[in-house]
This record gives C-alpha cells, structure tokens and sequence, in this order.
C-alpha cells in the first residue's frame, strides 16, 4: 500500500477529507521521526512500538575484491509490531 492508498482509505474509513487525511498521516510520519531523533520510543497498544536501537561496530568482508571493512557504532530504526499483529500478520495469504 503505498501513501496515497493509505490515505485513499483512511478517508474512505472515516469520512474525513482526502486533503485532512494527508495532513494527519504527514503530521503522524514527522512525529515520529522527530521522537525517534530524540531516542524516544512511540508505543501504539494492539500496533507496535517504533524505537531508535544501537548497534555495534563490526567488520565485514567485501566479497568482491576480499577487503576487510568496518562498521561504526549506530543508531537504527527499528519497529517490533505487537502480539496482535503478529497474529494478523499470520492470516496474509501467502505469495
């Protein structure tokens, strides 16, 4: 589902305009990236929790010429969907 599907049916759902739907999504996407800058944590109950993780540094080998790299530590997104969605992740047709 792409972003304007997304708003398509959240419009269609809950009566409101296409235009207010864009804005509540886009207002949705940049709070939560602005949390997530900060290293809060975004917890939808019955949803998932959106969170900033550490990794560590790490080498790897580049298997086209064999050299070894490094990784620095960083910070990542990460999304751990809740027992529920899980649950109706589990329902998806298969491909």
């Amino acid at each position: 589902m792409t972003n304007e599907e997304l708003i398509s049916e959240l419009a269609w759902k809950t009566g409101l305009t296409q235009a207010d739907c864009q804005k509540t999504v886009k207002a949705l996407q940049e709070t939560v990236m602005e949390c997530m800058e900060k290293g809060d944590s975004i917890v939808f109950r019955e949803f998932g929790v959106f969170q900033v993780s550490f990794k560590e540094a790490r080498s790897y080998r580049n298997p086209q010429d064999g050299t070894i790299k490094t990784v620095d530590n960083r910070m990542v997104p990460v999304f751990k969907p809740s027992k529920n969605m899980k649950q109706r992740a589990l329902k998806a047709p298969q491909p």
